[in-house]
């Protein structure tokens, strides 16, 4: 990351990048571990809005609403980015 960071300002050129400090409710990790990288990828992709089976259903927590509108958040601005740059 910083070395993108400095490449882009030696050359002049944008650089975006986020911070995700939100810690899944169905994290597979202690909870002192915070956030890993790569943790967003779900709700990236809709993943508080996915059907499961419904042994799955049984066995995995349910998104939070919160959760819910976070991934809605997320597509959003990934797909402005993508857009608009």
């Amino acid at each position: 990351h910083a070395r993108a960071l400095f490449f882009s300002f030696q050359e002049g050129l944008k650089t975006y990048s986020y911070l995700f400090n939100h810690t899944p409710v169905h994290s597979p990790y202690p909870g002192w571990i915070g956030v890993s990288h790569g943790m967003e990828q779900g709700f990236l992709f809709g993943g508080p809005f996915k059907t499961l089976s419904w042994l799955l259903t049984m066995l995995v927590p349910k998104y939070s609403e919160t959760e819910k509108d976070l991934s809605l958040n997320i597509m959003k601005m990934w797909t402005n980015f993508a857009k608009n740059g």
